[in-house]
């Protein structure tokens, strides 16, 4: 079985996790490399790329940056790591390859 392993930190309890999936159970991958939704048999996980989460979090208020997490449904932050940017082109290559990417 081909997993791919995500080193985040949890938007909800901030701290590090590493998240895997199975590519075998991949139904859906949406958005781009800074911001996307993994869709899976079992579950959704919205991920934002740390250099997104920052941006965002100094470009708009408190409020309005919480809001735009909730309405975005992200789970965590993907950490800025050489093994994420990996992690993340396998994913991606592997979603265009079997039909299961989409831009929104």
């Amino acid at each position: 079985m081909i997993t791919v392993t995500f080193d985040t930190q949890s938007l909800r309890t901030h701290r590090r996790q590493p998240l895997v999936f199975s590519l075998a159970t991949l139904r859906r991958l949406s958005g781009d490399a800074q911001l996307f939704r993994i869709s899976t048999t079992t579950s959704s996980t919205g991920l934002i790329a740390a250099t997104a989460y920052h941006a965002a979090e100094s470009t708009l208020g408190y409020r309005d940056f919480h809001y735009f997490l909730d309405e975005a449904n992200l789970s965590a932050v993907l950490l800025t790591t050489p093994a994420n940017q990996a992690a993340v082109e396998r994913l991606f290559t592997y979603a265009k390859a079997h039909q299961l990417f989409s831009e929104h």
